[in-house]
């Protein structure tokens, strides 16, 4: 995530993308007429020399001053893929918001297409002119290289000439020799020609492989003999952790030490912004602290291998997906033919959506959306939301973190989920993230988050007792609920 929020990985991406355009794959090819024309060219050398040495010196000038100028031509595209990073970044943006179906709506209801267009066409322009300059650039380039070729054969068809008015060669002669000569000149100069493509390839080459090194922050130390089973335990502990986002120096966590015993059930509240789900990210180890360190049963979840330390983990996101697969393979996942249909059922009837799927045609394997099949179904946000979590209770992961998932819920629907999920979830560690104080009840402990900061840590009634931030929200929320109950 880290790496797909900086701006210099999309110039690395987009510099790899345009030369894999250039099909650099052809440099083995370039190799292989190399060496044709190393051979054509020692043949016509031998004819040559007969005639006159100079003239091969003359025919190898002329090739560096052509090779010279179109290194020069083949830089100045480069130099034009580098200053159109930034606008292939923003027209790379726009193009998969107008080709992703969830913006359908406020584009249309909003009057964006307009903008949209306009910005479409601003980027172009900005492109347009750097092209302009690089093709006029290209262009000087493009007509000292004919005039010079123009000169070359000029010359060699003036001395030949020459020699022959002079009586120094015969007809015979002064074809061989311009034949010779023409063969060993587009021999030579494509020998030029490829070694400055292969300079200029292994220079696009070098871009390509500038991004596919670029290496994961997130793989483990790699430390021999360490994985889950070395974890006494699935406590979690976070130990003076800070972190800040790629390309800002604003913390937003800061100094949070905290830990969570296994089977412990934690809800964390605060504000918008205030780095509850930043949190989350850095548990699941989307991110990396930026200082501190993340312990699972006293192993530090660096050395555990990325994969091993996911499996332990189900997680319903704020911004959760569902695939357009079935309905089977959205909640099993991996091999949807090997799971468990009564389980699911089970799961799905547990969240008042058992009877949603059996009257669907196919039942669990019903498609979602329209994507891969005709006859798929659409689903409402509500169902959406609980097949998401359906699919996180299926997985049966001692540790289960849901990250606002029923933000869109109705504060009795939410409740009613919470309430499900932690019946469902019994002895795992359960981490909660809510914007709603009333599901915090439900918790063995809360974590009051402020501007990066636990502020308050405790029981609900321990919190209530304090009379603090979580108390003045938590009756913040309760008076507007009571507000809404008597205008009704």
């Amino acid at each position: 995530m880290a790496d797909l929020e900086d701006p210099k990985v999309f110039e690395k991406y987009s510099m790899a993308n345009s030369a894999l355009d250039m099909h650099v794959d052809n440099f083995i090819n370039l190799v292989e007429g190399i060496l044709i024309r190393f051979l054509e060219l020692i043949g016509a050398s031998v004819i040559i020399i007969t005639l006159h040495p100079v003239i091969i010196l003359v025919v190898m000038f002329f090739t560096f001053l052509l090779s010279f100028i179109q290194k020069k031509r083949l830089n100045t595209e480069r130099e034009f893929d580098e200053g159109a990073v930034e606008e292939r970044r923003k027209y790379s943006y726009l193009y998969d918001t107008v080709n992703d179906f969830k913006y359908g709506k406020e584009i249309r209801t909003y009057g964006i297409k307009k903008n949209i267009i306009g910005r479409v066409e601003s980027i172009n322009k900005s492109i347009y002119i750097k092209y302009k300059q690089s093709r006029k650039k290209s262009s000087i380039y493009q007509i000292g290289y004919h005039s010079l070729v123009f000169l070359q054969q000029a010359g060699i068809y003036g001395y030949l000439i020459l020699s022959f008015a002079l009586q120094a060669i015969s007809v015979g002669n002064f074809l061989l020799y311009l034949g010779s000569i023409d063969r060993f000149k587009e021999a030579l100069t494509s020998i030029g020609d490829v070694a400055v493509q292969m300079n200029y390839m292994g220079i696009r080459i070098y871009d390509i492989q500038n991004f596919m090194s670029i290496e994961s922050k997130l793989q483990s130390t790699k430390k021999e003999n360490v994985g889950i089973d070395t974890c006494s335990g699935y406590d979690i502990r976070f130990e003076n952790v800070g972190f800040h986002y790629p390309n800002s120096e604003a913390m937003v966590l800061k100094n949070v030490s905290i830990t969570i015993p296994q089977g412990e059930r934690l809800t964390i509240v605060g504000e918008n912004g205030a780095g509850k789900s930043t949190f989350v990210k850095l548990l699941l180890r989307i991110y990396d602290p930026t200082e501190g360190d993340i312990y699972l049963g006293g192993v530090n979840i660096k050395d555990i291998p990325l994969e091993e330390y996911h499996s332990i983990l189900a997680t319903v996101f704020q911004d959760y997906k569902v695939l357009s697969f079935t309905v089977k393979e959205n909640i099993a996942f991996g091999d949807a033919s090997a799971a468990d249909d009564r389980n699911i059922f089970h799961i799905l009837d547990s969240l008042n959506m058992g009877a949603k799927i059996r009257s669907l045609a196919k039942g669990l394997d019903t498609y979602l959306n329209n994507d891969f099949e005709e006859d798929g179904v659409q689903m409402s946000g509500g169902e959406i939301q609980k097949l998401a979590i359906a699919r996180a209770i299926y997985r049966n992961a001692p540790i289960f973190i849901m990250d606002e998932p029923t933000s869109a819920l109705d504060a009795i629907s939410e409740m009613e989920i919470y309430e499900l999920v932690y019946k469902m979830t019994e002895n795992r560690t359960c981490i909660f993230i809510s914007h709603r104080m009333s599901t915090a009840r439900l918790a063995d402990k809360i974590a009051f988050f402020d501007h990066g900061c636990i502020t308050e840590y405790g029981t609900y009634e321990e919190l209530m007792q304090d009379k603090g931030s979580f108390y003045n929200m938590f009756y913040m929320q309760a008076k507007y609920y009571i507000m809404n109950e008597k205008s009704v």
